[in-house]
């Protein structure tokens, strides 16, 4: 009796959860001018050359262009980095070199510098 009452509940939460199921199936139209401004066209010009694409896929000459181009990037990143941290080790060593060497020396100019200061 309470065997046949289990498979009771069961064959009708199983029944409740396909007809939820069913009922949330909508189909979606997306029109074509969406579809062409999301999709990737065959050839792009860039700055760095003509990038060329296969069903959205970049080609092997378009991989290594890209990648080259990251490298590039890199490299003027981590320079571009490095520029404010090169700036002050030269400031400290040009105040170092007109005597102010330990911690509690500073420096004071009677006018304001401009911006090629020689130390």
């Amino acid at each position: 009796m309470i065997l046949k009452h289990l498979i009771t509940i069961a064959f009708v939460v199983f029944i409740m959860t396909i007809i939820i199921c069913l009922g949330t199936i909508a189909s979606a139209e997306v029109r074509q001018e969406v579809l062409d401004s999301i999709s990737t066209p065959n050839r792009v010009e860039t700055s760095i050359g003509t990038l060329e694409f296969l069903d959205g896929a970049p080609s092997q000459e378009t991989a290594q262009k890209v990648y080259d181009f990251l490298d590039t990037m890199r490299g003027v990143d981590t320079f571009l980095k490095g520029m404010p941290g090169a700036s002050v080790g030269a400031m400290i060593k040009g105040i170092h070199e007109v005597g102010a060497v330990e911690a509690h020396q500073v420096l004071i100019f009677d006018k304001l510098l401009d911006s090629p200061p020689c130390f």
